[in-house]
């Protein structure tokens, strides 16, 4: 179908119509914008087409569209965890300790937060070849000589990604050391409380000093306090403070 000249309708944009139609994608020109979507999921998702008979065969190619989109998107998902499966499975054998589980591990990436794969390699591995029990079995038989044989930040991401995916049980030393590193490394993180200024205080050590006292503005101005909170001060301690009426000066009289 030809949309060159189509009139549309956008939900933000307003009015517009196609100016180009370059094959996936169209340029729609309106009022302040020149905008570009793909078609035809943008009949679906964005735009509507004024012509309610051509809006109704636009936005049944959209969903077709979209639902091809999602089912490649599902094959592809589908032969990459079959690649991934392949991979590990040249790697993995039978472990009887931790130690050999972690000398498999040393071939994959075990950051849990690896924006590139998400260490799925490790992560298939646990789910699928090594298992819950198994996983149990090796962390509950891990002593604490472990740790210092071991670089912490090694065994630490493989137990965080494990945690991640079984939450496992807090009755061995390992879980017990990492919940340990969490909390140092959170508490680390924490920025230290926020000591509030002692703004009565201030504000009688500067009348203190001044003879002829201060007005609201100039001490609000000296010690970069806002007027009203000076003056619900000032008014709410009139045993240390008075106001001069004649020049509406503020003198500490406590």
């Amino acid at each position: 179908m030809d949309l060159l000249g189509l009139n549309v309708i956008h939900g933000k944009f307003g009015p517009g119509i196609v100016t180009k139609e370059n094959g996936r994608t169209i340029t729609v020109e309106f009022l302040n914008r020149t905008s570009s979507f793909v078609h035809p999921d943008a009949f679906y998702l964005h735009l509507k087409a004024e012509d309610e008979s051509i809006q109704q065969i636009l936005e049944r190619e959209a969903i077709a569209s979209i639902e091809q989109g999602r089912q490649a998107q599902i094959a592809w998902q589908k032969d990459r965890d079959e690649q991934i499966r392949a991979q590990v499975s040249k790697l993995y054998h039978p472990v009887n300790d931790f130690n050999e589980f972690m000398q498999i591990a040393q071939h994959m990436c075990i950051n849990p937060g690896c924006t590139t794969c998400g260490a799925m390699h490790f992560r298939l591995m646990c789910r699928e070849m090594v298992g819950y029990e198994k996983i149990c079995e090796l962390i509950r038989a891990v002593t604490p000589e472990f740790f210092a044989e071991h670089y912490t930040l090694d065994w630490m991401m493989a137990a965080t990604i494990m945690d991640c995916i079984f939450y496992l049980p807090r009755d061995n030393f390992m879980m017990q050391e990492l919940d340990r590193l969490s909390r140092e490394h959170e508490n680390s993180r924490r920025k230290p409380p926020v000591v509030l200024p002692d703004n009565p205080t201030r504000i009688k050590d500067a009348l203190s000093k001044s003879a002829n006292g201060l007005k609201l503005k100039e001490i609000g101005r000296a010690l970069r306090i806002k007027k009203k909170t000076v003056l619900q001060i000032l008014t709410s301690n009139p045993e240390q403070f008075q106001r001069n009426e004649s020049d509406f000066t503020w003198h500490y009289i406590g």
